[in-house]
């Protein structure tokens, strides 16, 4: 079994100092940051940090949690 690459993420101030030196826009500051903030000191995979941003834009566009996905079927579940 192979176990996938992971890494802690920073502390809060700091996820938000770097992605605020990529776009400083305040709707993105105040809104969109702090839900990628949330997981801040967490250990992630790859895999973890993609999850993070998707539930993090879907939050912050309002669709509530993705559709699941069933891996033995491969396809999403309602």
């Amino acid at each position: 079994m192979t176990t996938e690459p992971t890494i802690t993420m920073p502390d809060r101030a700091e996820i938000t100092r770097r992605l605020e030196s990529v776009d400083d826009e305040i709707n993105m500051s105040q809104r969109f940051y702090p839900l990628i903030a949330k997981k801040a000191g967490a250990t992630l995979s790859g895999r973890g940090i993609a999850l993070t941003l998707r539930l993090a834009v879907a939050d912050y566009v309002g669709e509530g949690l993705p559709p699941r996905y069933d891996r033995s079927t491969r396809t999403l579940a309602s």
